[in-house]
């Protein structure tokens, strides 16, 4: 929803890349910053089974993993089965 918002509040307007990145890839850029954190592998562990929410990295990657929009924006191949793009993050 963040995105098509993105694009509704830009549409028409003339945006330009910024420091070698296009405006799709800064907002991109901009969702997994917003998540940016380290966690510990027992904090990770301990988060997994007591917390009902993803961990972190899976709130980044799991959304964009097959949004087209996403590999459009990075020049990725479609995702295999399973697999999430992590060579941008």
């Amino acid at each position: 929803m963040s995105y098509e918002a993105f694009k509704l509040a830009t549409k028409g307007k003339q945006l330009k890349s910024v420091d070698g990145f296009t405006p799709d890839q800064r907002f991109f850029i901009a969702f997994a910053q917003g998540w940016r954190t380290n966690q510990r592998p027992e904090q990770l562990k301990l988060q997994v089974t007591t917390d009902v929410h993803s961990p972190v990295r899976w709130r980044v990657l799991g959304p964009v993993a097959d949004f087209p929009e996403f590999r459009q924006a990075f020049g990725c191949d479609p995702a295999p089965a399973g697999q999430v793009p992590t060579a941008i993050w």
